[in-house]
Parts: structure tokens; sequence; C-alpha cells
């Protein structure tokens, strides 16, 4: 019996000395309340992303929006009357911040087009949450994709893609 009560009074000592380890402080480990915590207010779907809501949908004021900031994009684009730093400050906020960051630098002198020649025209999604529109100038249509993160979001242009045979 006394090697009984000898064999639980170590455990019981070893497990005491773990548990006051873990509550020491040791600068290689984060402290509780150094870690990170997670709203649980939002529902988890089955595969474990969490329920934002309903996905936006493609409709006609989505396509009527992407095509009003594809074309007003464009007319900052394609306006060579700016300074450089004029033009890139009104080009600017119809961008990603990807966008900004892929496009910043640019020489707006040498984007070819110099005039949209037709209105812009979305040419389908697959996706409520993205858009492509082209935009008709005087050398060929640019390609513009547009992306959003929810119905009434803006739509912000990730990437202008120049007509073919233009760089």
């Amino acid at each position: 019996m006394r090697s009984r009560q000898g064999a639980i009074a170590v455990v019981v000592t070893v497990a005491a000395g773990v548990m006051l380890g873990a509550c020491t402080t040791d600068d290689s480990r984060p402290s509780a309340t150094s870690i990170p915590t997670v709203a649980t207010t939002a529902a988890i779907d089955p595969e474990g992303a969490p329920d934002t809501g309903p996905s936006p949908t493609w409709d006609p004021t989505s396509k009527s929006g992407a095509e009003d900031v594809a074309r007003r994009t464009m007319a900052v684009f394609v306006d060579h009357a700016r300074d450089a730093d004029a033009w890139w400050n009104a080009l600017a906020p119809f961008l990603s911040s990807q966008a900004q960051q892929d496009y910043q630098g640019t020489d707006p002198s040498l984007v070819p087009a110099r005039k949209i020649t037709a209105a812009a025209a979305a040419v389908g999604s697959g996706s409520g949450y993205l858009a492509t529109v082209t935009v008709p100038t005087d050398v060929g249509r640019y390609t513009l994709l547009l992306s959003r993160t929810d119905q009434g979001g803006t739509w912000h242009v990730e990437r202008i893609t120049p007509p073919k045979g233009l760089k």
C-alpha cells in the first residue's frame, strides 16, 4: 500500500510540475495574451469555411456597375493631359490593392490608347465576384478584370489587358 501511495505521490508531483511549467513565462512560447482569438459568431459550413452570407450574384445591377467602373477607369487610363502623379492619383482608387502594386510606376505617356470609342460591355461572368469588361479604344479593345467582395460591394479593377498585339 505504501508503494502505491508513493507512486500516486510521484504522479501528482510530476503532473503538478508539468502544469506549473506550462504557467511559467518562456520567451520562446507565445503567452496566452499574444495568441490571436477567432471570432465565434460566424456559422461554419460543413467544409470549414466561415458563412459570410449569400454569395453575390451576377444581375443587371452588377453588370451595369462593372461596366461603369471599367469605363471610368479607362477614361482616366487614356487621359494623357495629366502629369504622371495626377494620372496615378486619379487611377489608383479604381484599382484593387494588388493592382495598385502592379501598376504603380506606370508611365501614362506609354499608354497607346488616347480615347474611348464606344461603350464598355461586360462579356460575362462565371461568378458574382468577378466581371470581365471590354472597353473599345482608338487602338482596340482593352479587357478589364474586376472583382468585388459582396453583392453591394464596389467593383475594383484587378487587371487591364491591352488589345492583342499591344503590350
